[in-house]
């Protein structure tokens, strides 16, 4: 039996000119984007210690549980960040927390894991990826997965990861052998 339902995704290819790769973002992201850079609002940190990781867990697990969704695995998460296999950027405005890209390391290439708006009204989400792929580049990674498209499910997320315009493939899903 075949469930018909596959992955969808899209990459980035982190070898390309980071010019190049700007380039293909669509118009309004590239645009957002350099408006935060130009207006200097938003201070990025990358975390590295863990009392700044276990508030970035309490802020992940409030968020699952106020927009009632299931995310990537907690134990996932703080294993990889043991291991020193992932990437966390924040970005505050006037000192307050607003917004988080979680990233795992893995080989050459990344994943995007989480992404947290802990205030709409100045989300950073959009300047934290553009950042985080500077980062990977300098780090020599040569791909960044920006995560599952479902634009059935997570229509919001899915349009936000497609306007980094990356290649987007599929898997073909999951077969069960029933005998």
């Amino acid at each position: 039996d075949y469930s018909g339902t596959g992955l969808k995704s899209t990459i980035i290819d982190l070898t390309n000119e980071l010019k190049l790769i700007k380039a293909k973002f669509k118009d309004n992201l590239r645009r957002d984007i350099q408006k935060k850079k130009i207006s200097k609002k938003f201070k990025i940190e990358q975390i590295a210690n863990t009392d700044d990781f276990l508030i970035f867990i309490n802020n992940y697990k409030n968020e699952m549980k106020k927009k009632k969704f299931i995310g990537a695995n907690i134990n996932l998460i703080k294993n990889l960040f043991l291991n020193k296999e992932l990437l966390i950027l924040n970005a505050f405005t006037e000192n307050k927390l607003v917004s988080s890209v979680c990233v795992s390391k893995h080989g050459n290439a990344a994943t995007y894991l989480v992404g947290l708006n802990l205030d709409h009204s100045r989300s950073a989400n959009d300047l934290l990826l553009w950042k985080m792929i500077v980062l990977l580049k300098k780090m020599k990674y040569t791909k960044f997965d920006l995560g599952g498209l479902d634009y059935q499910n997570n229509r919001a997320v899915s349009i936000f990861k497609s306007n980094f315009n990356g290649d987007e493939y599929s898997l073909v899903g999951s077969k069960f052998l029933i005998r």
